[in-house]
């Protein structure tokens, strides 16, 4: 008899996505019972929302973390959040597209 297991979940590389991923766990962090509320109600493996090795979630879960963190925490501060969020990612684009420019 086979046993059928999901596989494993991997941790995401050093690219832009696993920096922005880090900088969404990072904020569900800093906020006291977020993640215990992700965790509960979006059935989300704590382990995935660690912020100092972020795991190669799908895009599925990750929606759901962000629409968990948006009933937790309103529209204002959700508001305030996702424009922090914005203006990080519009930092590591930038300096990705300058490293790129700029061969050592």
């Amino acid at each position: 008899m086979k046993h059928f297991y999901n596989r494993p979940t991997h941790l995401m590389g050093d690219g832009l996505e696993g920096k922005l991923l880090s900088f969404l766990f990072l904020q569900i962090k800093r906020k006291r019972g977020l993640t215990t509320f992700i965790t509960k109600k979006a059935g989300i493996n704590g382990k995935w929302l660690n912020p100092d090795k972020p795991y190669n979630i799908s895009a599925e879960h990750m929606f759901k973390i962000i629409e968990k963190k948006a009933d937790y925490q309103g529209r204002e501060e959700c508001m305030k959040d996702m424009e922090e969020f914005i203006d990080y990612f519009y930092k590591i684009v930038q300096e990705t597209r300058k490293s790129r420019m700029d061969p050592p």
